[in-house]
């Protein structure tokens, strides 16, 4: 099963959250021994940066490893440890990030009809990059907003 944390903050702030992301991160990391990343919003800017960690057993060569040094200024974070269940490649890593960039979640579970919305944004015009069930979940939610949670 999958690790989820995160946290938000009144005031961005940089390399000073390295602990808040260490302590986030430590508790969860046996329940994804698979891979590790997290994402770091800024809600200001409506930017959203993603990063593997060095514990990560895949090398995810689209996303930097996150430098504690170099931590960018952010007032929210995702975080997600990851036990691979259905897209076992890179392309299943967690936090994961719709195709344009404006929506982001980490997800443990399974959609048992993911295939079937899946069928029905590519009808939309949804170009998916992955097999994962996380992607569904992005890219519903940035076409049919709320209504997802009633079509799953």
């Amino acid at each position: 099963m999958c690790g989820i944390a995160g946290y938000i903050l009144r005031a961005p702030t940089g390399h000073q959250a390295a602990g808040y992301i260490d302590a986030l991160l430590g508790p969860i990391r046996r329940r994804g021994p698979d891979d590790e990343g997290l994402s770091l919003i800024n809600r200001d800017k409506r930017s959203i940066l993603s990063f593997r960690t060095d514990r990560t057993s895949l090398k995810l060569s689209h996303l930097p490893p996150l430098g504690k040094e170099l931590i960018p200024l952010h007032d929210a974070a995702l975080l997600h440890t990851r036990y691979s269940i259905i897209d076992l490649t890179e392309g299943g890593h967690q936090p994961f990030i719709s195709s344009d960039g404006t929506v982001t979640a980490v997800f443990n579970g399974e959609i048992y009809n993911y295939i079937e919305l899946r069928e029905d944004l590519i009808a939309k015009g949804v170009a998916f990059r992955t097999q994962s069930d996380t992607e569904v979940l992005v890219e519903g939610y940035r076409v049919w907003g709320h209504d997802l949670w009633n079509r799953m």
